[in-house]
């Protein structure tokens, strides 16, 4: 049986010594989703400049999603929301390619605030969300990391809440027409992990016959 390929958005970074514009994705994420039985392609971030013939802009990462033949995506954490204009553009091409495929998406941390912002959300400075552990609840109700320094304002339109902190932060958002899911804390950011979350994944990316 083969497995489902999934694309892994990266996050960018500047390495000013050497001059270098580089990706990178943390090891544990890739592991997380290769062990649930995923085949895992991390995305360039330097696919989306206007192609000379076309004259479109993301003309080339198109191109290399339809060659791939996927099954779904994956938006990753790291970098703020316009911190890198080459990330923020990919991953939109991205969720309009899902769109138009009917791929399955889970935004993870950042992810989540991306998916949200697209579909009218706003997001708002988060306190004492970062480097921490706490209780989430509503249809998912459990302890979880946290990481994230900003958090969306409300609820996209089209989802619905999925759980909510203590202090009323939207931790987790569902698209069920879409099968699009969102979650502000990092399923590869434990020592153990969580079975909800391995098997909330591996239902988000698994046909349903």
């Amino acid at each position: 049986m083969r497995k489902i390929k999934l694309l892994l958005s990266q996050a960018v970074e500047f390495e000013q010594e050497r001059g270098e514009l580089r990706d990178w994705t943390d090891q544990r994420l890739v592991r997380f989703l290769d062990t649930l039985g995923f085949f895992v392609i991390p995305v360039p971030n330097c696919l989306c400049d206007r192609d000379l013939e076309s004259g479109d802009v993301g003309h080339r990462l198109v191109s290399w999603i339809n060659d791939l033949q996927v099954g779904g995506i994956v938006l990753g954490g790291g970098n703020d929301i316009g911190q890198m204009p080459c990330r923020d553009l990919t991953e939109s091409i991205l969720l309009d390619q899902a769109l138009i495929q009917q791929l399955p998406v889970l935004g993870i941390c950042r992810g989540m605030q991306l998916i949200s912002t697209k579909f009218g959300s706003q997001l708002t400075h988060a306190v004492g969300h970062v480097a921490v552990q706490h209780q989430v609840s509503g249809e998912i109700n459990r302890n979880v990391n946290s990481y994230h320094s900003r958090q969306i304002l409300n609820c996209p339109e089209g989802f619905r809440v999925l759980a909510r902190s203590k202090d009323g932060c939207i931790e987790a958002i569902r698209n069920d027409d879409l099968g699009w899911e969102g979650w502000m804390w990092h399923p590869e950011r434990t020592n153990k992990w969580d079975y909800e979350d391995c098997r909330r994944t591996k239902q988000l990316f698994t046909p349903k016959h």
